[in-house]
């Protein structure tokens, strides 16, 4: 039995506008990691 196709997924899709993209991305460098990690940390 497969149980991963039960368990529920982490992954999330988001859209984001190039501006927004450019924004967080500086602010995650300013914070010394990258957009996912600084999205999972919020």
């Amino acid at each position: 039995m497969n149980t991963s196709a039960l368990s529920p997924s982490k992954r999330k899709i988001i859209n984001l506008d190039e501006t927004n993209f450019k924004t967080l991305s500086i602010m995650a460098i300013e914070e010394g990691t990258n957009l996912k990690n600084y999205f999972e940390r919020m």
